[in-house]
């Protein structure tokens, strides 16, 4: 039976050099975080804030350098380039007439934000409320609008009182508006649809409008564009591009580093004083933690894996699929 890999995890004195290109094999930082999308690059940016602390983001990807991201005409270009996506497909399902739908997962800096359609979408008041009352206090919509709040800064029309205006992330509406929109939405209030100008403003989204995007100046504003860069320009975080990570190390049951694979065969670790904060999407973070013998016991143990948690919760993973249809927003 293979057993879990047990690490002695020591703290060097001092904190180690940071902002280099690469990390030496046996770096330590307080963070590590796996996945640079959008969770990665903001908690790379927020805890960074902090002068004294140091961090180390592995992403599977490359940079984030394709001309295409930047350009949001070029949307589908990326959203099936090998290069810098996994090309994930669903299992075949009755509910999908046992086809296999495609649900692209990016891997470059800035995750997903980086090959998305680019739409911003606070979500459902009601489906925050609905967490919190399920016993996990700190998620109810008014808990979590602060931080909206604080991480956009919308342009155009909306109220103060519910969106940001100062933060880092830009939130525009469609600069050009066709007449066939025009006639497409009064027939639906014809229907008894109400027009919506802003439906990110905690109303309900059964109504219709202009989508609101990360866009602004021609650009896509990727969580990469937005948060990740300019931390790395403080020094403080050491961004590691075309690093797989291999499996989570630890010290008893206490995660301490990552081991990641680059240059195709190269094994490296890395390692964490404080957190390793596991954020590289739905299915490869249930992914790197089954590699990592954490996981449902049954099917694990099935392999011939030894499991340091039982968490059958990663037996289930969900992805959302993108197809043309005429929405409600």
């Amino acid at each position: 039976m293979r057993r879990h890999v047990n690490i002695k995890w020591k703290c060097p004195a001092g904190k180690q050099p940071v902002g280099k290109v690469t990390a030496t094999d046996g770096d330590t930082f307080d963070f590590v975080i796996v996945g640079s999308g959008a969770a990665g690059s903001v908690l790379c940016a927020c805890l960074t804030e902090d002068p004294d602390v140091t961090a180390c983001v592995v992403e599977c990807g490359p940079p984030d350098r394709h001309p295409f991201i930047n350009v949001p005409t070029s949307v589908i270009r990326m959203l099936f380039n090998p290069a810098c996506t996994w090309q994930f497909q669903t299992e075949p399902g009755e509910g999908i007439n046992s086809h296999r739908i495609p649900t692209a997962q990016d891997r470059t800096l800035g995750g997903s934000n980086s090959i998305n359609g680019m739409i911003y979408n606070h979500g459902q008041r009601e489906n925050f409320d609905s967490w919190a009352q399920r016993g996990n206090r700190g998620w109810g919509y008014v808990d979590i609008l602060p931080y909206f709040k604080r991480g956009e800064r919308r342009i155009g029309v909306a109220d103060k009182r519910i969106r940001g205006h100062g933060g880092s992330l830009p939130v525009t509406s469609n600069d050009w508006i066709h007449p066939v929109n025009e006639v497409f939405i009064a027939g639906l209030q014809e229907l008894g649809i109400p027009r919506n100008p802003d439906y990110n403003s905690g109303d309900d989204q059964a109504d219709v409008g202009y989508s609101q995007r990360a866009i602004n100046g021609g650009y896509r504003h990727s969580a990469a564009r937005v948060f990740l860069h300019p931390a790395q320009a403080s020094g403080r975080p050491n961004i590691l591009a075309d690093a797989r990570a291999a499996r989570n190390l630890f010290e008893g049951k206490r995660a301490r580093g990552v081991r990641y694979v680059s240059d195709r065969a190269t094994v490296r670790d890395v390692f964490a004083r404080k957190e390793v904060i596991v954020s590289c999407g739905s299915a490869n973070t249930a992914k790197l933690l089954q590699m990592s013998d954490i996981g449902p016991t049954v099917p694990l143990q099935q392999l011939d894996v030894e499991t340091i948690a039982d968490l059958p919760v990663w037996a289930r993973t969900s992805a959302t699929t993108a197809r043309p249809e005429s929405s409600r927003e």
